[in-house]
């Protein structure tokens, strides 16, 4: 698992990112909450509904660290008011990030997607990067969910 610390390289394109979703949120079918505090925002959350998986996919959720409870808050408020009819809610990827996982698994998750990764072929030391760390345990969902 990859460590948490200042990544200021994944940070910034992190906030690229983040600037391009909200610049074209009219263009896209997502929805976007927020919190405010003292006329302030400091949570918002964006994401969308899968109607045939009857989903919430929640893409960005970002608190101020500082608030206590606020991740919760903007979770649990973003899903109440705009994906009501959502059975299941997918909180995307942890990005290996060991303080993030832990929180996602906290909601006591019914199971892991698969991730894939495509690879240039002709790229040079790729069998570096080809390892699903978590293999394991999605075998292990995998396994519960047949068994089930």
């Amino acid at each position: 698992m990859k460590e948490e610390g200042n990544g200021e390289d994944t940070l910034e394109y992190e906030i690229k990112g983040i600037h391009e979703v909200l610049q074209n949120c009219m263009s896209i079918d997502h929805c976007t909450g927020g919190i405010f505090v003292d006329g302030r925002l400091e949570a918002f959350s964006i994401g969308a509904y899968n109607p045939k998986e009857e989903m919430a996919c929640i893409s960005i959720e970002k608190g101020n660290p500082e608030i206590p409870g606020i991740y919760q808050v903007i979770n649990q408020e973003f899903l109440l008011h705009e994906f009501p009819q959502a059975k299941l809610v997918n909180r995307e990827d942890d990005m290996g990030l060991a303080g993030l996982r832990k929180a996602k698994e906290s909601y006591n998750p019914i199971g892991f997607a698969r991730k894939y990764m495509l690879v240039q072929k002709d790229y040079q030391g790729y069998e570096d990067y080809v390892v699903d760390k978590f293999e394991e345990e999605v075998m292990q969902y995998e396994q519960e969910d047949s068994a089930s």
